[in-house]
């Protein structure tokens, strides 16, 4: 049997035929699955790594935002415990028995001539004038 040698098809690119020109080689057709393989493979390698962070991103933001809101939510109960409690020296302050003891204490004296009016007869006071 007679052993055939095939010698490749090198066809060169561009014009001229120097040292340095290039030559194409012929890529099979097993070669070129395989590259478009390896191409598919990295896109998709890139695709997966691309929402992978993005994913851990956002992941992130919400744990952020959940710490922000937990945060939020401490300072609101201090508020309104600050505000309870300054409510309540305000009507403690405001009582009328301190404020009388405090009026007397300055020298004030109750008058004997209080007229209470009410609202309604007020607005009728200010209708007819």
């Amino acid at each position: 049997m007679a052993t055939a040698l095939r010698k490749a098809y090198t066809p060169t690119i561009g014009a001229g035929a120097g040292r340095n020109q290039r030559t194409a080689l012929p890529v099979s057709r097993r070669q070129r699955k395989r590259r478009n393989a390896l191409i598919f493979r990295s896109v998709l390698a890139g695709l997966l790594l691309v929402f992978s962070l993005g994913y851990i991103g956002l992941y992130a933001q919400v744990t952020l935002y959940g710490y922000r809101r937990a945060e939020l939510g401490r300072q609101i109960r201090q508020i309104e415990m600050e505000n309870q409690a300054l409510e309540a020296e305000i009507q403690t302050l405001s009582s009328p028995e301190r404020v009388s003891a405090l009026a007397v204490q300055s020298g004030m004296k109750p008058r004997d001539d209080v007229v209470y009016i009410s609202p309604s007869e007020s607005i009728s006071v200010a209708l007819a004038r």
